[in-house]
């Protein structure tokens, strides 16, 4: 899904250009790879504060008071967003 929406997006010359877009490109593949991904977690695993997100879940979980599911959620979220905004910012870079 991550490459569809990237060659969509590489095909307009303006998207490439305009931040706004840029930021919006970010915000779709974030929620694609932590969204989407974190609900698998979920599903196939259940709820777990191990792993590389697993310092940003409990944070959510233990300080927020959110719901399992939520912290989990918000945590691959931030951790997506995170990892997806360096790897664009690097590949659009000269």
């Amino acid at each position: 899904m991550i490459a569809v929406i990237t060659a969509f997006w590489v095909k307009k010359e303006k998207r490439r250009r305009h931040l706004g877009w840029l930021a919006l490109f970010i915000l779709v593949i974030s929620f694609i790879g932590g969204g989407i991904g974190a609900i698998q977690t979920w599903v196939f695993s259940g709820f777990s504060m191990e792993g590389s997100n697993g310092f940003v879940i409990r944070f959510f979980y233990e300080n927020c008071h959110w719901t399992p599911f939520w912290a989990q959620f918000a945590a691959a979220l931030v951790c997506d967003l995170a990892d997806k905004t360096i790897t664009t910012v690097g590949a659009k870079s000269p």
